[in-house]
């Protein structure tokens, strides 16, 4: 993951058929975040034969996802996450943040490359309930239109 490889579908896959049967799933739903990143994990997905809504896609270009991961700290004492850009930390925290390996620019860009390689397979398996969002514009605005598909 630090080299912006993805884990395996076998794993990726054994992990989200366990956690979607569990009781709070169930009784309430689920929201997935990168979930499926592939035609096989998208397959699999769909034989659960649960009831799924949407797939969200995030239209944003590169560069700004870049600069949107890149600058992401982690307070390690509160686990609070941070962005220097647009959502800078106390001055009094600073020294104490982190940064994840894999968020430097080299391994976002490995990432995308692969989210855009298996994109067209998981969107075709999906394409009756793909919606697509523009998320260039501020946090708030973005997350409004995906309310509307909530």
């Amino acid at each position: 993951m630090s080299a912006g490889g993805l884990v395996s579908d076998d794993i990726m896959i054994g992990l989200i058929k366990e956690r979607l049967n569990l009781p709070d799933v169930l009784e309430r739903g689920f929201i997935l975040d990168g979930f499926p990143r592939t035609r096989a994990q998208g397959e699999a997905l769909l034989t659960l034969n649960l009831d799924i809504i949407a797939l969200l896609l995030l239209d944003v270009d590169d560069d700004s996802v870049v600069e949107r991961v890149c600058g992401r700290r982690i307070d390690p004492d509160t686990g609070r996450i941070y962005h220097l850009t647009f959502d800078p930390p106390p001055e009094d925290i600073a020294d104490r943040l982190t940064q994840r390996a894999d968020d430097c620019e080299d391994v976002v860009r490995s990432r995308l490359q692969k989210y855009k390689d298996n994109l067209s397979s998981v969107e075709d398996l999906f394409s009756d309930i793909v919606k697509r969002i523009d998320a260039h514009g501020d946090k708030h605005a973005v997350f409004r239109q995906l309310e509307q598909f909530l």
